[in-house]
């Protein structure tokens, strides 16, 4: 790994205790259904993914056709799952590297069913967040008739299993009983699909009645809670996985009254030593952290000021006399949480991880 700019270092061991912890809360016949979509959530997708492989999980979900060949081409093994929309035309690709494809809709199936291949297919069912999936039982049981189609599984999506009060419970619930009502009617109609799957992390820490025959897992693998408000995957153990760091490569002397940065929307109000880091919006850091957030340097934290740059960014050293050029710099990790960076920017974990750029995997 190059370690002259800036990277992300993914603990092994962190992944590790994860899979274990969860794999001992499941029953055998449960399996874990490892989301690595949006290149598992900017941990790399198909190292993390060899890892899994090793470890004993063979089932995975991407969101995209790209995303799950470059899985079967970096040799991994077992059941990839698309979640997202692929083109009925591209159904050879979906069958000679052995995907299974999402059904959107009714609408989309027969699309597929017309390309006359033999498309292992999981059925999308909608159960009250009006995202994905058909709400009717007649329109499901018609998915099910479409010649071609192999129908190896059943899915639907929770809209709130991460909030825990009254009217969110009440919700999540209600989904759930929807689900189980829909299998029991279209059992009566012959379809047995091999895995029903409902909970995604969520889910899995706070409804086990919803686990069905797989839980999908993306944050709760990578040890995050999407926000700071829930600290959910901590309280149950879980270690983050993903630590992003730089280099301190500039140190400047700035007197009082001088500009920072792009817009000169930071002004020094006294002397400061000035940080440079070659890390900037085109890594994925996001601009609203500019004048808004820190960095961990030598143990201590130093605050970001100035416009986030394309390349660079800027931090005050004032506090942190001992700092020297190369010094590693961590932006996510032990004392930065990713959790507190998305929140500095009023969003979720989820966005910030996805966001990396490609220029931190540079081996």
């Amino acid at each position: 790994m190059d370690k002259s700019r800036s990277w992300i270092e993914i603990d092994e061991m962190a992944l590790y205790h994860n899979v274990q912890l969860i794999s001992r809360q499941l029953p055998q016949e449960v399996s874990i259904i490892a989301v690595v979509k949006a290149n598992a959530y900017g941990h790399g997708a198909v190292p993390v993914s060899r890892l899994l492989n090793t470890w004993g999980i063979t089932h995975f979900a991407v969101a995209t056709l790209p995303e799950a060949i470059a899985l079967r081409k970096g040799g991994i093994q077992g059941e990839i799952l698309i979640l997202g929309y692929t083109d009925p035309s591209q159904a050879a690709q979906l069958v000679s590297y052995d995907l299974t494809q999402t059904l959107l809709d009714r609408s989309y199936a027969q699309s597929l069913s017309a390309a006359r291949l033999p498309v292992s297919c999981h059925l999308a069912m909608d159960t009250g967040m009006h995202r994905l999936g058909e709400q009717s039982v007649s329109k499901l049981q018609a998915i099910c008739q479409l010649p071609y189609l192999k129908m190896t599984g059943i899915f639907s999506h929770l809209a709130v299993p991460d909030q825990l009060d009254r009217t969110s419970r009440a919700y999540t619930l209600e989904q759930i009983a929807c689900f189980e009502r829909t299998l029991q009617q279209l059992a009566k109609a012959g379809f047995h699909p091999s895995m029903r799957h409902l909970a995604s992390s969520y889910g899995f820490l706070n409804y086990p009645q919803a686990w069905y025959d797989g839980v999908r897992l993306g944050l709760c693998l990578f040890g995050i809670d999407s926000d700071t408000h829930s600290h959910q995957a901590s309280d149950y153990g879980l270690l983050p996985v993903l630590s992003l760091k730089s280099r301190l490569v500039l140190m400047r002397d700035l007197e009082a009254g001088e500009s920072v940065g792009y817009g000169c929307t930071y002004m020094t109000s006294h002397p400061l030593r000035m940080g440079v880091l070659p890390i900037g919006y085109a890594d994925g850091i996001d601009r609203r952290l500019s004048n808004n957030g820190e960095v961990l340097i030598r143990g201590k934290y130093a605050p970001i000021i100035g416009r986030i740059c394309m390349d660079q960014m800027m931090i005050d050293l004032s506090g942190i006399p001992e700092a020297c050029l190369g010094d590693e710099v961590t932006l996510i990790g032990p004392g930065v949480p990713v959790e507190k960076m998305a929140a500095n920017c009023q969003t979720i974990s989820n966005e910030i991880l996805s966001r990396l750029g490609r220029r931190l995997y540079t081996d």
